[in-house]
This record gives structure tokens, sequence and C-alpha cells, in this order.
């Protein structure tokens, strides 16, 4: 077989995973905070970045801070996985599926736009297969 990609691996990237595990944290801890540090001078931020176990939290996160709510509606893309949606149901909001393009297969910001309401609280896109989505549009 012809492989398609090498895999990087430092040669401690072994030894560090199993520290981690052996610590009994493996969603937050020392780990996760020394990489939150180092990650904030890279961003240029006035405080470390948080650390999530998923996107699937971060999306939820970012709903709550959003306030959105029960009968609130979120447009979204219809082609995720369902734990990219599943937030917007969980905080008691509803989703509203905008078309996607035929060509990248993104969220169609025309339809976006044709689907904005009164009731309408966020827009969540989903970047995938090494597209981005036109959030300018």
């Amino acid at each position: 077989m012809i492989p398609l990609f090498n895999v990087f691996m430092a040669d401690d990237a072994a030894a560090r995973v199993a520290d981690v595990l052996a610590s009994g944290y493996i969603g937050q801890g020392q780990q996760c905070e020394a990489f939150e540090q180092a990650l904030q001078p890279l961003l240029d931020t006035p405080a470390p970045p948080l650390l999530l176990n998923s996107c699937t939290s971060a999306i939820d996160l970012a709903l709550h801070l959003s306030g959105v709510g029960p009968g609130d509606e979120v447009i979204t893309t219809p082609v995720t996985c369902t734990a990219t949606n599943s937030p917007i149901v969980t905080r008691g909001a509803r989703p509203v599926w905008a078309d996607v393009d035929p060509i990248t297969g993104l969220i169609d910001p025309a339809d976006v736009a044709r689907k904005i309401t009164r009731r309408t609280k966020a827009i969540l896109g989903v970047d995938w297969g090494g597209s981005v989505c036109d959030y300018a549009a």
C-alpha cells in the first residue's frame, strides 16, 4: 500500500502521553494549564485561552455565553455530525437548517440570510474537508 501521509511524532511523545494518563487528569490538569500558558503569547490574548475536551463543549460554551436559550433559533448546517448541533437542542433552542453550497458542501450564506428571523440568536457554520465557510458574507 502507498502511504498517503506520514504522521510526525516527537521522540518523547509516547512517554509524555503515558505521564498524562498516569496523572489521572486527561481532561484538565498541569499539562493543559501549561499548554494554555504557552498558547497565550502565540495568540496574543490578554488571558490564557481555555482548553475544552471537545468541540461540542466549546459550542455549548459559546452558545451559553451568547445567551442562547429556550425559544431562540440557531441557523446551522445539516452536513455535520450530531455532536455539532446537539448543544443547540440542549440549550432549549431550535436548530434551523440552512442549505449547503453544492460545490463546497459548506453552509450557503445566501440561504442563511433568508432564514434569519427575530428569533435568530446565532449562526453556526462548520468548516470541513479543508474548506472554510464564507463568514464575511
